[in-house]
């Protein structure tokens, strides 16, 4: 069966990582729903990038992915029958950075306080994240300057996770 690869959050119960479901995350353990799925409703969702995925986020927890074919795809996020986790890493601590460096992008970019838009480190590191990129995309000169905005932010958060990635269980 071919894989594709993606990014997944989760967040933690007693520092585990843990479906949306409450059922442990298990590294290497394929986890499977059968029958008919729905974006948003049923199935295995993942996203090809780590930013997208990040707009997902119940918590800190991310995790590189393989997944089956998807059944349905929309621009930000996808949805299989089947995902397994490769790797994981706790990113509690870079996020807070991560939105940081964010922020400060945005400011440069537009007159915008990005960082000021959420309360705890994983949505905060999303939106500014978003207002980055909505603030090169809405006051840049060409639409490049938001695709370069979401470069670094995606080549940002992987080396975080290659920082933090743990090939153990969870």
């Amino acid at each position: 069966m071919a894989t594709e690869k993606g990014w997944h959050w989760t967040a933690a119960r007693d520092g585990k990582p843990v479906l949306r479901d409450g059922k442990p995350v298990v590294r290497g353990k394929w986890v499977t729903v059968k029958g008919t799925l729905t974006m948003c409703r049923r199935g295995l969702h993942w996203s090809r990038n780590i930013w997208q995925a990040l707009r997902y986020a119940p918590g800190a927890r991310l995790h590189e992915i393989d997944a089956s074919r998807p059944v349905d795809e929309q621009s930000d996020k996808a949805l299989s029958h089947r995902r397994r986790v490769v790797r994981s890493a706790d990113m509690l601590q870079a996020l807070p950075e991560f939105a940081r460096q964010c922020a400060v992008r945005a400011s440069a970019a537009a007159d915008a306080d990005a960082a000021a838009c959420a309360a705890d480190a994983y949505a905060a590191a999303y939106a500014a994240a978003y207002a980055a990129a909505y603030a090169a995309d809405a006051y840049a000169a060409a639409a490049a300057a938001a695709d370069a905005e979401r470069a670094w932010q995606e080549s940002t958060l992987r080396l975080y996770f290659e920082c933090l990635a743990s090939e153990k269980e969870g």
